[in-house]
Parts: C-alpha cells; structure tokens; sequence
C-alpha cells in the first residue's frame, strides 16, 4: 500500500487533542469508496461549534467525565440555564448563621384584638438594673451571682423564682430578699426614666385601639410607680404581677389570668404579647397567644419560639400590627 507524503491538517489537530500521535493517511487512489443507500441523503455539513463541542466530548478524559456523575447517596438540586435563584418572600430578611429568621407572620394575620406586654426588659428597660441589684444581695447571703449567669439562668423568671432558684427552695431568706429587691428598685428606676419614649407613645398608641395589659414576674409595688412616673397609667387597663398568680413564666398562669380580666370575651389567639426573655416567651405560647420577642435582654436564638423578632417597640411597628 502506497502512503501519501502529507497527512491531514483537520485529523492531526484531532488526534493531538486526544493525545495521540497523527497518523498517516492513506493515498486517495487506495481509499475503499463509501456505499451510500438508495433513498439517503448525504448528511449536512455540521457547523464550527457543532464540531467544537463534538470534538470536546470526544476528547473528554475518563476521569473528567466521572467527576461530573452524580456520587451516589447524595442529594444534588439542578437549575435550569439562565432560571432565577429563588428570592426570600417579601418582608423576611434572608436568615443568617446563628441567627433566628425574623419574620413578619403576625403582621400578615388577623389584626390583634388585645396587647400585653412584659414589663422588666420590655416595657421597662431595666435588666441590667435587676442583674446589679440580685448580684449586690446574693454576695450579701453568701452565694456570688455574675451577670453571665444572670442573662442565662435566671433572666425572665418572676422574683421568687429567682431567689428560690440561686439560694435554694427552702432558704429561710426568700421573702426577705425579694422585698429587699423591691425597695432597691424602686429607688433607682421608680422616676420612670427606664421607659423610653418611643416605647411610651407607642403605649399609648396602642390603648387608643385596643385594650392594653401588663404581665409581669415582677411584684405591683414595683411596677405601678414606673407606670405612672412615665405617664402610662392610664394607657394600661390591667396589671398581672407575680403576687396575682400561684406559678410564674414560664407557666402561663399571668397570661390566662390576664386574658380572663380582659374585657370583651377574647380568645388567647386574638392576644399579642410582647416579651424579651425565653421564659416569657414559652409561656405565651403555652397560653395560646401570638408572641413577638424584643431584643436586648437575650440573643435571637434563645427567641426562636416567638412567631416574630422585633429590635424594639415604637408607633410604626404597632401601626403595623394593629391597622
């Protein structure tokens, strides 16, 4: 057989691109003719890029085209060309690592018919005054209270609780320390200079459309001059405080009590609650009632069971909520 001097440019290219050495070709005398059926048509001639991508599947290594199956026992979510990554519904912001999805649920229900709010924390801002106050009477009876492990056992739970918790259910010195607790508050916050302003409008904002309740772990003598030192007293038409009730958050006795004190036969679902602590919020949740947890006292994700986080309490949110 007699070889042609020259080999083809096309076929060299191809067989380099697939790691082969080009071979040569026969001589155009010596070529066995090509037998075309009766009734066929000669084939049209393919494009550059039909070529291109022929030859790239061609030439595709073994390995390569494993890397691209699918490994078995995986999950894998194919997007069409050119098709849109799937955007968060309007009004929730895209969740983040180590963070509770803020969602607005409540706004988009049925507007509520009553509000509560807590007080310590809420209302009030005066968490950091209640840590110093338990911190300055625990060291006082011998057991030492950090702040850290104020936010973390003990933030939310109703007075009692927390001596009965930090000295012991039998400490002697229970009610003595709450009523000594009182008087210390009472002292320094009972000017009502721990209510912001925004949060006293929207208070008032609120009692001109609904009826408005407090429910607090915290005892009456404490929370009523803070109420009327900050000019809400007659914004807010019933008071739950922790001598009302036999068990506090995160019972929901307070709230029931408060709901069957309300005027207007409500359900607990027609209630929202405002709170800033886990224990208040489980036991809103556990009364029945839609709950938005305000943030400030504890991180977002100690919130998580409340249908909305809200950074704080002013008219807009409440306008939000109500209309």
């Amino acid at each position: 057989m007699q070889l042609a001097p020259t080999t083809s440019r096309r076929v060299g290219r191809r067989r380099r691109r697939r790691g082969r050495a080009p071979v040569p070709i026969r001589a155009q005398s010596d070529r066995r003719p090509r037998i075309r059926r009766a009734g066929t048509q000669r084939p049209a001639p393919r494009s550059r890029r039909a070529r291109r991508r022929r030859c790239r599947r061609r030439t595709a290594t073994p390995s390569h085209r494993h890397a691209r199956k699918r490994r078995p026992g995986t999950r894998t979510r194919r997007r069409r060309r050119g098709a849109r990554r799937r955007s968060p519904p309007r009004g929730r912001a895209p969740s983040r690592a180590g963070q509770a999805s803020h969602d607005d649920n409540v706004s988009r229900l049925v507007p509520a018919q009553a509000v509560i709010f807590d007080f310590n924390g809420t209302l009030s801002d005066d968490e950091p005054i209640l840590c110093a106050i338990f911190r300055e009477l625990f060291a006082e009876y011998g057991r030492p209270l950090s702040a850290r492990e104020y936010f973390d056992e003990l933030a939310g739970l109703s007075d009692p609780e927390i001596v009965r918790t930090w000295l012991g259910r039998d400490h002697p010195a229970v009610d003595e320390v709450v009523e000594r607790r009182i008087a210390l508050y009472r002292e320094r916050v009972a000017d009502g200079s721990s209510v912001a302003e925004p949060v006293r409008k929207a208070v008032r904002y609120t009692a001109t459309r609904v009826p408005v309740a407090v429910v607090s772990g915290a005892a009456r003598p404490e929370i009523e001059p803070v109420i009327r030192a900050a000019g809400l007293a007659d914004s807010v038409g019933t008071i739950v405080a922790s001598e009302d009730v036999a068990e506090g958050k995160p019972h929901p006795a307070g709230y029931l009590r408060a709901l069957a004190l309300l005027d207007g036969g409500l359900q607990a679902r027609d209630v929202l609650v405002f709170e800033d602590t886990e224990a208040g919020v489980t036991s809103a949740k556990a009364a029945g009632m839609r709950c938005l947890a305000v943030l400030g006292t504890l991180p977002p994700d100690r919130l998580a069971q409340a249908d909305e986080i809200v950074s704080a309490i002013d008219v807009p949110l409440m306008q939000r909520l109500l209309d």
